[in-house]
């Protein structure tokens, strides 16, 4: 049995984005930080393959994300997010990524 077959299945995009109050996906705004830790989580190599695989995605949540007023709660800016957040997290799943990998 591969290690894929192992995983558990992807969060569905309700889980996902649940918001207690902040949103399940946790640390996976991690990776479109430039700043701070994000460095660390832009180095990983499935996160290279992701912008390489990915660029306009990746730049929309880099510039969308770096944007926001980490300060001020920030919960409800992410919401505009959401759906190009998921996206990001199959295709990162999709490597074989674990969600404790991911989201913490």
């Amino acid at each position: 049995m591969s290690d894929l077959s192992k995983q558990s299945k992807p969060l569905n995009f309700e889980d996902f984005t649940f918001r207690n109050p902040n949103p399940s996906y946790n640390n996976l705004i991690l990776y479109f930080y430039t700043t701070g830790i994000g460095p660390v989580y832009r180095a990983t190599e499935h996160f290279q393959r992701f912008q390489k695989e990915n660029p306009d995605l990746e730049y929309r949540l880099r510039e969308g994300i770096m944007a926001l007023d980490i300060l001020s709660g920030f919960s409800n800016d992410l919401k505009k997010f959401d759906k190009d957040l998921y996206d990001s997290y199959l295709i990162m799943r999709s490597y074989g990524i674990p969600d404790k990998v991911l989201i913490g």
